[in-house]
């Protein structure tokens, strides 16, 4: 059973969903069809039913928790594995995962990117988990330009105007990080008992609340650089296929929504440049690092030319 503090009105709420607690496991209740799981095995996804207006989707996380996503009557069930699970994990899940996903679903392009604004629009740092985008971010922020979000960033575009927003407000670092760019009185929160990172309360994240003009998209390198920071560009067909990459999805399997994917990522790549950054993970670097981005952004390649770049 849940933990009678684990309800709705204890969780996040997410516009035109109704959360419900589950007091069984599901998986077991259903004919549930695998669709997919990612590469450490840690969060997996099965699906009952054949068309949108009828599916189900079950999102298991490893030892945590499972969420039922019951499209009919747009309801997320929740279901923690044990009695033990902090209702802030499960909070954690909700708007870190789940609601990603259904905003994709939805027919939203949702990147997996941290970004912040500048006064010529967003800059967004898009890339895999533990590469580095949220304490970049974060140091940006620092220097003076807002940060808009650390970890899933929807986008809208229209008649080439890409604009975009962060899902929930969040800033979530290691200590290490925390030690070098913030004040020991900064507020801090757990974030999950399954990661060591800890929630960073800033005194203003109102950027988040903003949709902003996507003015520039920096892929991270996941391999390390020994050298200084380096900017090279994008091509938009690269552009593309990255960003349906490290985009958020609940049914990949669902090739009519494949397709939109891939229409909207190519809208974006066509409109807003995009280039790889790549340099040394340590915070020595920092300075290199912001010092090329904004060289780059103040010499941006002709549209024109950045059609004929190839990475």
């Amino acid at each position: 059973m849940l933990r009678r503090e684990i309800t709705s009105r204890s969780l996040p709420s997410i516009e035109g969903w109704t959360i419900v607690e589950g007091s069984w496991r599901t998986e077991a209740q259903r004919p549930w069809r695998p669709i997919w799981n990612n590469d450490s095995n840690s969060l997996d996804i099965k699906a009952n039913g054949d068309t949108c207006d009828g599916q189900t989707y079950l999102l298991t996380f490893a030892d945590v928790a499972q969420f039922e996503i019951i499209y009919p009557s747009r309801e997320i069930r929740v279901l923690p594995f044990d009695e033990h699970v902090p209702v802030h994990t499960i909070g954690h899940l909700l708007v870190d995962q789940v609601w990603p996903r259904i905003l994709a679903h939805d027919g939203a392009l949702v990147l997996h990117a941290s970004g912040v604004a500048s006064s010529e629009g967003a800059i967004l740092f898009v890339g895999p988990s533990g590469r580095g985008k949220s304490t970049l971010s974060a140091s940006l922020h620092q220097r003076g330009l807002p940060l808009i979000g650390d970890d899933a960033v929807v986008i809208e575009e229209h008649g080439g105007d890409a604009r975009c927003q962060a899902v929930y407000r969040s800033l979530r670092l290691y200590s290490d990080s925390i030690e070098t760019l913030f004040d020991p009185s900064i507020e801090q929160s757990d974030v999950a008992d399954y990661t060591d990172k800890r929630n960073i309360h800033l005194p203003s994240l109102d950027a988040a609340d903003v949709r902003h003009a996507v003015r520039a998209i920096f892929f991270i390198n996941p391999e390390n650089s020994a050298g200084s920071a380096r900017v090279s560009p994008v091509s938009p067909g690269a552009a593309c296929m990255r960003l349906v990459e490290h985009n958020f999805w609940l049914d990949p399997t669902d090739m009519a929504r494949t397709a939109c994917k891939l229409t909207r990522a190519s809208a974006l790549a066509a409109c807003v440049p995009a280039w790889q950054l790549d340099y040394r993970r340590d915070f020595s670097s920092l300075d290199d690092v912001h010092a090329a981005i904004f060289a780059r952004l103040a010499n941006p390649i002709d549209h024109k030319d950045h059609h004929s770049v190839a990475t």
